[in-house]
């Protein structure tokens, strides 16, 4: 069985769980997989589709299957019952899957591609602040940052 089916059947096996827990009828998201970047995955409850790294689908394959997914599912069945986010909803649905209720990932991000680590220095008045790739373009095309200490606007150096 290909990775991507086992992706698409435990997404089906949360959901089969939903519904059976909270007496629901929710049909099986649209699975992607073509997230890049550091985020593990993402659900949009109004698309009803999930997405997911393949990066990290690829290298930490069980415990992804498990704890990602559950994650995202989990975000799809909250906001069928009254949650946002990551509230109190959120987590017990997490809860009633077993998981635990983390926020965040612990996926080595060093094997991810070049463009996704790289850094990008500014600075201020005060020190050097190294930003990400999406924050330097937001700067470039006209966004300016501000250091949160000093206050002065970042400069690329």
């Amino acid at each position: 069985m290909s990775l991507y089916q086992q992706l698409v059947d435990k997404n089906k096996h949360y959901i089969d769980i939903a519904n059976s827990i909270y007496k629901l009828s929710l049909p099986y998201p649209v699975v992607k997989c073509d997230i890049t970047g550091t985020n593990g995955g993402w659900a949009k409850s109004g698309q009803w589709c999930v997405n997911y790294n393949p990066t990290f689908l690829k290298n930490h394959t069980s415990h992804f299957l498990i704890n990602t997914v559950g994650h995202e599912i989990a975000h799809l069945v909250a906001s069928k019952i009254g949650g946002r986010r990551h509230d109190s909803i959120w987590k017990s649905v997490m809860h009633r899957f077993g998981l635990d209720s983390s926020r965040t990932h612990s996926y080595d991000v060093t094997v991810l591609p070049k463009y996704v680590n790289s850094t990008y220095t500014y600075a201020c008045q005060c020190k050097e602040h190294k930003v990400t790739l999406r924050i330097h373009k937001s700067i470039v095309s006209g966004n300016s940052r501000r250091c949160n200490r000093c206050k002065q606007y970042l400069i690329f150096v």
